[in-house]
C-alpha cells in the first residue's frame, strides 16, 4: 500500500467517528448528566442551552471540566446555581431533595450524595 493510500485509509477511519468519539481520542473526557427530578429541566453547560426530560441522560464530552449553570428553584423566581460535574463512570444527576421539594440540585458522582435521595428504596 502506498503512502497516499495509507493516508486516505487513516483519514477515512477518523471521519466515521462522531464528534464525541473524536474528542475522547484527542484527550477529552465524558461527563454523564441525568435528570432524576421527575420534571423537565433546562440548564446550560459551557454556555450551551440543554434540556433534559425526566429520566433522560446526556453524554457531554469536553477537554476541560465543564461548568453547569441552572435554576435550583422550581416555580416563580430564579436562584442560579453553578456546578462542576465529574468525568468518567460517575453519573451527575439533577434531583429534588424531597418528593415535592421546591429545589433541584445537581449531585455529582464520587463523594456527593447519590441521586434519587427521595425514596430510592421505597419504589
Amino acid at each position: 500500500m502506498s503512502n497516499i493510500n495509507k493516508m486516505a485509509f487513516n483519514e477515512q477511519l477518523f471521519t466515521e467517528l462522531t464528534p464525541e468519539q473524536g474528542a475522547v481520542i484527542e484527550g477529552g473526557a465524558a461527563y454523564y448528566i441525568g435528570n432524576k427530578s421527575g420534571i423537565g429541566l433546562n440548564f446550560q453547560i459551557d454556555g450551551q442551552h440543554k434540556y433534559l426530560k425526566p429520566g433522560q441522560e446526556i453524554n457531554y464530552v469536553s477537554h476541560y471540566q465543564p461548568v453547569v449553570v441552572y435554576d435550583s428553584k422550581l416555580g416563580p423566581g430564579y436562584v442560579p446555581q453553578v456546578a462542576y460535574p465529574q468525568a468518567g463512570p460517575f453519573r451527575n444527576n439533577f434531583d429534588r431533595v424531597s418528593p415535592h421539594g421546591s429545589s433541584v440540585y445537581l449531585f455529582t458522582g464520587g463523594g456527593a450524595p447519590g441521586a434519587n435521595l427521595v425514596g430510592a428504596n421505597s419504589l
